[in-house]
């Protein structure tokens, strides 16, 4: 366990110093008969005189024990020396700095502590509440002025103090400023390492954390303790209105609930602390604990409300999808098309050629428009694609015409070849068969193809190989065929003399019934030619019978051996054929007698 206040400070009355370790002896200087001393919750700090020299010095003594505190002290004292600056003070750790009793005075140890040159003056919060008090505008503007070069150098530097606050910059006699408690300052040594404290809530962002350990560590903290100089020099009055001793003006609450801040809306009347109050204000609703173009903002460039916009795809063509996407910045609010989106967001839908976006964004100081242009490419147009005539005969020659418009690429493919072509041409081609003609035109996009086709039908003559009739005589109602083979025909029709129409066939033959002689007319054509050849069918016509049987035709109950039968066939032949026939509707090679038993089995 460390020492407390009492136990150091017996021990530097006595001067319990090892010259061996320090090399030299430290005197306290005193006021009423007591040292000069400024306790924290982690330190105690002495006011000393070195009696070798006699010049006064800083002790700082630990009230408890941290890890790899020897190393990290060596290495911030070795990066500041690399500087020189005037915003620094010399110093110098020691293991072994003072011996401390115990408090039964029994025994002791030896502590660590820090030597440092003593920065005179008085701290930055004693000096603003004398000038608050005396209204001193001038003094503190100049102050303002004095403080934004030492934020400019930390920024420069990439140095991070880590507890910037009022108590830890010291204002000298010429007005210059100081920083002391370098206990988290932040050098590039310290990368990727966590921070050992988060600093005093009064100047710190709420979100800050032991991982934000960076050069940027003192963002947050420079622009407040900045506005809060620059407000105290144009109304000194807000000192006294907002001032607890642990702040300048500014408190944890107004970081926490910016919304419902006394302090902001005060600022918010000056128009020119208005955007540094808004700038706090915004840090703090922001889980981002750092000021972008802080450098820039100490210098009197407040960032006023952006917007950054992108499509994809890049180009696409006219009426094709693309989303629009946007990122702003400084801005609380983002209109589209008079709706409300989000600060980033995007939308996607099809725009036509010529298409205007129109944002509207901003914050309560500044309202801007922006018309973002779609970035399309026109679609390209087939203006004309023809040829003089989609069918022709063999051997001749036709003209294949285009007009393109906004194309990429145009390729013309006949007859298996494909050619580059320009955007208006002609071509003479001589098929000797159907053919497809087509015209690829690829879009500015590189990627999309318009595909326009062109038929060409070549017609040869019409040639009737043979048209005829299975049967050129034929008795009536007996059906027969009809028989041909064309070449070069897209239809074919076939007509009669007795005014029957048969159209559309297909096939090489067609059944037919004629009732009497005819004629058949077979028409053959194409687009551009046509033949025709006839077929005659003679019919004979059929004998008109009186269909009764003879009397000598005995019944079939009363026909008995030894009737005539042969005289009856040899008298009666040609009359029972035609009456067969005509019962049977077909002719059939019978003998005779089959007729005429068949007959006999037909009246029974």
């Amino acid at each position: 366990m460390y020492p407390d206040n009492l136990q150091y400070k017996h021990s530097i009355r006595n001067s319990f110093f090892d010259p061996a370790e320090v090399g030299t002896v430290f005197t306290p200087v005193l006021h009423e008969d007591e040292p000069v001393f400024e306790s924290g919750n982690k330190a105690i700090v002495f006011k000393v005189s070195d009696n070798s020299t006699g010049q006064y010095k800083a002790l700082k003594l630990f009230a408890m024990e941290e890890a790899d505190r020897f190393s990290r002290f060596e290495r911030i004292s070795s990066y500041l020396k690399g500087f020189n600056s005037p915003y620094f003070v010399n110093f110098e750790f020691f293991s072994n700095l003072i011996y401390v009793q115990d408090k039964s005075y029994q025994g002791g140890a030896y502590y660590p502590g820090v030597v440092m040159d003593w920065a005179k003056g008085v701290t930055l919060g004693t000096c603003l509440r004398k000038l608050c008090i005396d209204r001193n505008k001038k003094a503190i503007a100049t102050l303002a002025e004095s403080f934004k070069q030492l934020a400019l150098f930390l920024l420069e530097k990439g140095i991070g103090h880590g507890d910037l606050k009022h108590d830890n910059i010291i204002v000298s006699d010429e007005g210059k400023l100081i920083l002391v408690d370098y206990d988290c300052l932040y050098t590039p040594a310290f990368a990727g390492t966590d921070s050992v404290e988060l600093g005093t809530d009064a100047f710190q962002h709420p979100l800050r954390s032991a991982k934000d350990f960076n050069e940027r560590i003192d963002d947050f903290s420079i622009l407040t303790i900045y506005t809060s100089i620059l407000a105290l020099s144009k109304h000194p009055g807000l000192y006294e209105q907002f001032n607890d001793q642990h702040n300048l003006i500014f408190t944890k609450h107004d970081f926490s609930y910016p919304d419902d801040s006394l302090l902001f809306v005060e600022l918010a009347k000056d128009s020119h602390l208005c955007p540094y109050g808004y700038l706090i204000k915004r840090s703090c609703r922001s889980s981002f604990i750092y000021i972008d173009e802080l450098e820039g903002i100490l210098r009197g460039n407040i960032p006023k409300p952006t917007i950054l916009i992108s499509q994809y795809p890049v180009k696409p063509l006219a009426g094709e999808s693309v989303t629009v996407r946007w990122m702003t910045q400084y801005a609380d609010y983002l209109t589209l098309e008079g709706s409300t989106y989000p600060l980033s967001g995007e939308v996607k839908q099809a725009f036509l050629e010529g298409a205007v976006v129109n944002f509207i964004f901003g914050n309560e100081l500044i309202e801007k428009n922006r018309q973002y242009k779609v970035k399309l490419h026109a679609r390209a147009e087939v203006l004309h694609f023809f040829v003089d005539s989609d069918i022709i005969p063999v051997s001749e020659s036709v003209k294949i015409s285009w007009k393109v418009k906004g194309a990429k690429k145009i390729t013309l493919i006949f007859d298996g070849l494909a050619e580059l072509v320009g955007e208006e041409g002609t071509k003479v081609v001589s098929p000797n068969s159907d053919c497809i003609c087509k015209l690829l035109v690829v879009e500015l996009d590189c990627k999309t193809q318009i595909e326009e086709v062109l038929n060409i039908q070549v017609k040869r003559n019409v040639n009737i190989n043979f048209f005829l009739s299975k049967d050129s005589f034929i008795i009536e109602s007996i059906k027969t065929k009809l028989r041909w083979d064309v070449d070069y025909a897209d239809e074919i029709s076939i007509e009669s003399s007795l005014g029957e129409s048969f159209n559309h066939l297909s096939g090489k033959s067609l059944e037919v019934e004629p009732q009497r002689s005819v004629t058949y007319t077979l028409t053959a054509k194409n687009a551009l030619f046509s033949a025709i050849s006839k077929c005659d069918i003679y019919v004979d016509p059929r004998p008109r019978l009186n269909l009764v049987l003879p009397n000598i035709v005995p019944d079939k109950t009363s026909l008995v051996p030894g009737f005539p039968i042969d005289q009856l066939f040899t008298d009666n032949r040609e009359q029972s054929r035609l009456f067969f026939e005509e019962v049977f509707g077909v002719r059939r090679k019978r003998s005779s007698k089959s007729f005429f038993k068949k007959i006999l089995q037909w009246k029974d």
